[in-house]
């Protein structure tokens, strides 16, 4: 797909955390907006040291959940399942239905135009991207007690992204699937204390499970990727972003600068793999080792000299860097 999707443009007009809300469907635009839906609830990118991790909140009305299904007198035949199980190129085909008014061309002969259109009239999707950079500056927040880890800011932006759906586009929320971040059970009450009017179930492997939480699952992977290439161009590629990807080793090692490391716009400092290019394993990668005001006025980390330093007096802090004016996150 040439053309850039505006979920994608969206994620690209800033370097913090941003969130693109669908059109209401045709159908439910033109029906009562009381029409009961069942939103499916993924993500990808969790694990990648580039790149933001994306949340989707994929919507459809009720009586359509069936056409979604692999089997079925209702069944569209569209092919949706668990994203990594599917091709980069099918996994194109099944977004580019949804998002393109001009996804008419049939890539399999059992997916119809009336199919497609179909699938286009009847889902809707939120989707947020949560940048690297906040991703980094939620983990590294000081003191430790105070860090906002990603279980957290999973929680909160899949409960977000409900609140966009049920209030603010006022829709009947019926049922809500989601792939679980921690243990379901814990989550789905959380949920449930948050939201007491909608149902919930929380599963693992949900995308496996419910056809809803597949069209998530394929919705952000697409955007995900597309969001990364287009934020690596310049800098010639990163590869997936995952640590053991070889492209991205290579860029890692390739592209390293002594002081900043790699872009903030995209990369992850939070991560043991990126951290150590800049801390323990500097000297190997030529980087400059940056005395952090965080490290020093904690409990006195041992440094390579074996020096200790307990508490430092604001008088001898001079030269200390902090990570928020350091990187601006």
């Amino acid at each position: 797909m040439e053309e850039l999707p505006q979920s994608v443009n969206k994620l690209l007009e800033s370097s913090h955390t941003e969130t693109y809300v669908s059109e209401v469907p045709r159908l439910l635009r033109e029906d009562d907006k009381n029409t009961p839906i069942i939103v499916g609830v993924d993500e990808a990118g969790r694990g990648p040291i580039f790149g933001s991790m994306v949340y989707c909140a994929a919507y459809i009305p009720v009586d359509f959940m069936d056409c979604l299904k692999s089997s079925g007198e209702s069944n569209l035949k569209y092919g949706f399942d668990d994203s990594k199980k599917l091709t980069d190129v099918k996994r194109d085909e099944l977004f580019g239905y949804i998002w393109n008014e001009n996804a008419g061309v049939k890539v399999k002969s059992d997916v119809t135009e009336d199919a497609i259109k179909q699938l286009k009239h009847n889902t809707g999707y939120v989707l947020t991207g949560i940048s690297a950079r906040d991703i980094s500056s939620g983990m590294m927040r000081f003191p430790p007690t105070e860090v906002y880890n990603l279980n957290q800011q999973a929680h909160d932006t899949t409960m977000d992204m409900i609140k966009r759906i049920s209030e603010d586009l006022k829709l009947n929320i019926d049922h809500v699937f989601i792939d679980t971040v921690g243990p379901p059970e814990s989550y789905q009450r959380k949920l449930e204390a948050r939201f007491p009017k909608i149902k919930f179930t929380v599963s693992k492997k949900a995308d496996s499970i419910y056809p809803i939480v597949s069209v998530a699952s394929v919705i952000a992977k697409v955007t995900r990727d597309m969001h990364l290439k287009e934020l690596s161009k310049e800098s010639g590629g990163v590869g997936s972003g995952y640590p053991s990807d070889p492209n991205t080793v290579k860029f890692l090692k390739q592209n390293v600068s002594p002081v900043i490391g790699w872009k903030p716009e995209f990369t992850r400092f939070s991560w043991n793999t990126t951290n150590s290019y800049l801390s323990e394993e500097n000297e190997k990668y030529g980087t400059v080792l940056i005395k952090w005001e965080e490290e020093y006025i904690t409990t006195g980390k041992k440094r390579k000299q074996n020096e200790k330093i307990t508490t430092l007096e604001p008088s001898q802090r001079r030269g200390l860097l902090t990570m928020d004016s350091f990187y601006d996150i």
